[in-house]
């Protein structure tokens, strides 16, 4: 977690997080800027107390790295979440040479062969705007597989290998025919004509081909905004929780906004979903339909190898889903169709809300944000099956008057664009997914969460962290009515929960309140204009009720930290278990007040 690095923030928190030091250390570090910083801190990382989250040292065994999590787990856990490469060790020496400008990168006539240091089983040879080269590392301390009935072999067989870039598929197709690369990913033309077999013949006298299907590690998705038009705002306005736009960028398309109802209207996501005829597009390109957010990969139980898709549990949520045919119901589709046309979409076009096109017909949009440049052209038929159910019911029951616009602009050339737009709300559907810890499913289903604790929220909706305002889809387990993010906490750490079902909290119950800006609206008790430390109330009571015992409070940032029992703070049963927190201006944006 170097420096405030890609990623490092995830080492200081969650099930797998190092110890409270990390996020000391982590926070110390990410102010550092431009092409002088060192990437490993010295200074910083004893200031920190590190040694108490990562400790090297020899023992009569040898050499050992000695990690401190933040949360307790199994010896197998332990071994799983370590075996990350986030947690791999790296020489110090050989980050801070290069620094935060050129590691990994092309300073000065380089290229990553030099900046970029390997400690694996291959290691980059040659890297040219066109290719890049791996050789064997015969220094790489794992060389035998050995096998429980004693017999041995060589782990990596391959002295090397090499990715060659090509403009387009035709090419590659073409270099793999006449032998000159040694695989090839068929798309959905080449799986009914060249490639329908399972072997075949290239173009050069003596190649040969085979074609192998395996796993995959992750199911793409339609990634879905269904936030109400308020829900949006909170998130993602310019007080946003979760991204912060412009007051301009909102000014810009509040229509638009108001027009999409019908993408919070669950009878309206009903009929995408059941519209989705995934056995005929997964089948016309050689992949494996599916509706379950997990692929089979994933288990519950690693031990006894127990795929979380199989467990009864799972297979319930999805009962009511025609899992039989990976979702789709074309009849199950028109029902909800009918049913959102009538609901949401009615009530957007008496709110005066609902666009029309030139013929007066009142226009769904919805905006389709793909990953790849070539996905508009490979990829728009998955939506022929919707389009097909929508203008039948259109045509059978509404007279033509509605039109079905699914707006795929051309995407970026960078793939990560389209994460960064449905991690700032910009879209109504999205394409891609999210992979790793197949070992650890429940952990992972944090993405799922409204507040974007795991920073990799991709689906939006209602407020996870509170129970549902109906009957419809509450979560009841152990007798109990629990919020998504209150049962995620119980399954990954503990949760302490209050009676309604919801997680309990802290609160801050202070009475003044700064104007509204940039960063929205903050609660204080007092200021002081002398010293700039600032004054809050803060309630334990909710934690008292749900069953906390001896509280102790944290306040940490890169230049301070404060601990402290919430006795030491004033909070006591006569006034509710309210403390009183002043923080120095270390801790304050002071010109926020």
């Amino acid at each position: 977690c170097y420096n405030g690095q890609y990623r490092g923030a995830e080492q200081t928190k969650g099930i797998s997080g190092l110890a409270k030091q990390a996020a000391k250390y982590y926070g110390s570090t990410t102010k550092q800027k431009g092409s002088t910083y060192n990437y490993y801190d010295e200074e910083a990382w004893e200031a920190c107390e590190m040694d108490k989250a990562v400790k090297v040292g020899t023992d009569d065994k040898g050499d050992y790295i000695e990690f401190n999590l933040l949360q307790p787990c199994t010896q197998f856990y332990a071994m799983y979440y370590l075996s990350s490469n986030l947690y791999s060790p790296l020489p110090a020496d050989f980050l801070n040479l290069w620094g935060g400008q050129d590691l990994g990168k092309f300073p000065d006539g380089y290229t990553p062969v030099d900046t970029m240091l390997s400690t694996s089983a291959y290691y980059i040879t040659d890297w040219s705007s066109k290719r890049i080269t791996f050789t064997k590392n015969d220094r790489y301390f794992y060389k035998k597989d050995t096998f429980k009935d004693g017999n041995v072999r060589d782990a990596y067989n391959l002295p090397g290998f090499q990715y060659n870039e090509v403009e387009d598929s035709t090419i590659a197709k073409q270099l793999f025919l006449d032998g000159s690369v040694d695989s090839y990913s068929p798309n959905k033309d080449d799986l009914v004509n060249e490639f329908k077999g399972t072997e075949g013949e290239g173009t050069t006298a003596g190649v040969t081909w085979r074609k192998y299907e395996t796993k995959g590690d992750a199911n793409f998705k339609l990634n879905v905004n269904a936030t109400t038009y308020n829900e949006w705002i909170e998130r993602f306005g310019p007080a946003g929780t979760v991204y912060q736009h412009s007051q301009k960028d909102v000014n810009a398309k509040p229509a638009y906004l108001k027009s999409r109802s019908y993408m919070s209207d669950i009878h309206f996501l009903n009929f995408l979903s059941f519209g989705m005829d995934r056995k005929t597009i997964c089948e016309s390109r050689g992949m494996k339909p599916t509706q379950e957010y997990f692929s089979d990969n994933y288990l519950i139980d690693p031990e006894s190898g127990v795929s979380y898709n199989s467990t009864a549990a799972h297979k319930a949520v999805l009962a009511d889903r025609y899992n039989d045919t990976y979702g789709y119901n074309a009849d199950a589709a028109a029902t909800e169709l009918r049913l959102a046309i009538d609901g949401s979409i009615a009530d957007a076009i008496k709110a005066g809300n609902m666009p029309k096109d030139s013929k007066g017909k009142y226009v769904t949009n919805i905006d389709m944000e793909w990953m790849n440049t070539t996905d508009v052209k490979d990829y728009s038929d998955v939506f022929d099956s919707i389009k097909t159910i929508f203008n039948q019911v259109n045509h059978d029951r509404y007279y033509d008057g509605y039109v079905l616009k699914i707006n795929e602009p051309t995407p970026s050339s960078d793939y990560n664009e389209v994460y960064n737009k449905m991690k700032r709300g910009e879209f109504d559907l999205g394409f891609g997914a999210v992979s790793g810890g197949d070992l650890d499913p429940i952990n992972f289903m944090e993405v799922l969460k409204s507040d974007n604790s795991s920073g990799f929220t991709l689906n939006w909706g209602p407020d996870t962290s509170k129970i549902n305002d109906d009957d419809q889809g509450d979560v009841v387990y152990d007798g109990k009515t629990w919020s998504y993010d209150a049962l995620w906490n119980a399954a990954n750490t503990g949760v302490l929960l209050k009676k309604d079902g919801n997680i309990a909290n802290a609160e801050n119950v202070s009475t003044e309140q700064t104007l509204s800006g940039g960063r929205g609206k903050y609660r204080y008790e007092s200021k002081n204009d002398t010293d700039m430390s600032v004054t809050y109330k803060i309630s334990f009571n909710m934690l008292i009720q749900a069953g906390a015992k001896n509280i102790m409070v944290e306040i940490t940032n890169s230049e301070a930290i404060i601990t402290a029992e919430i006795a030491e703070l004033g909070a006591t049963a006569e006034n509710g278990y309210v403390a009183t927190v002043t923080l120095d201006k270390s801790f304050n944006s002071y010109n926020e007040y």
